[in-house]
């Protein structure tokens, strides 16, 4: 599922994907798919089940994400930064300031914060996260959240770094590629416009139309092949 908000007064609504009901979104598939590693929020189940409803409100309706961009970028974040206190997850900036026409994915291996910088007050719909667990986002304007698939908020079919790190051919396809195909009909992003970099303990982020910088940078060149290989994939199984 990709969380988003209608346009009819702003009123807090959900794509389901194989989801059965709304009522059984929260505190019931939170309870099932956190685990002790979602430090962020303690674990608490009600905790993750506010934080999701309230991450959920902040997103952008469903036609946003491909009106207001023309490039989908993911990042792979295999691991997050080192924090001296165990208890409080690690913090990451992600820099907008020179995104354009441009929106990122990050798909993160663990509990993270995200703090946005130099984002543009006529921005929308410029970021989305995928992953097993938790995260929450600070400084972020309204209108820039485009949607979330997250295990620890309650969705079964996510896909994690290491399904493209550690899998290939058909285990990779099944997950990833999946989870790369509804994102791309969201953001009706062409396959060639889909470009993977893989970020190892990074401290920010930087999406830039073309490509995606970092301190440190990405651990390798850019991944252009990618959606197209998904794309077959998807074809493949109709």
């Amino acid at each position: 599922m990709i969380g988003f908000v209608s346009q009819a007064g702003r009123i807090p609504a959900i794509i389901f994907l194989n989801a059965p009901s709304l009522d059984a979104l929260d505190e019931e598939n939170i309870r099932r798919s956190a685990s002790p590693r979602d430090i962020i929020f303690g674990g608490d189940v009600k905790r993750l089940a506010k934080s999701a409803k309230r991450l959920r409100a902040m997103a952008t309706s469903p036609d946003e994400p491909a009106l207001y961009n023309r490039l989908l970028h993911v990042a792979i974040v295999d691991s997050p930064p080192s924090v001296k206190d165990q208890k409080e997850a690690p913090e990451i900036a992600l820099d907008l300031g020179r995104a354009g026409a441009a929106a990122v994915l990050v798909i993160a291996a663990g509990p993270t914060v995200w703090r946005i910088e130099n984002a543009r007050p006529e921005q929308r719909a410029k970021i989305a996260f995928e992953g097993p667990s938790p995260f929450d986002i600070k400084n972020a304007p309204e209108h820039i959240l485009a949607g979330f698939r997250v295990g620890a908020f309650g969705v079964d079919d996510f896909t994690s770094p290491r399904d493209y790190l550690e899998n290939h051919g058909p285990a990779r396809t099944r997950r990833f590629c999946a989870a790369m195909e509804k994102w791309k009909k969201l953001f009706d992003a062409a396959p060639r416009q889909m470009r993977i970099f893989i970020f190892r303990s990074p401290d920010r982020i930087e999406v830039n139309e073309e490509f995606l910088g970092g301190s440190p940078p990405p651990k390798s060149s850019p991944n252009w092949t990618v959606g197209q290989e998904c794309h077959r994939y998807a074809e493949s199984d109709r």
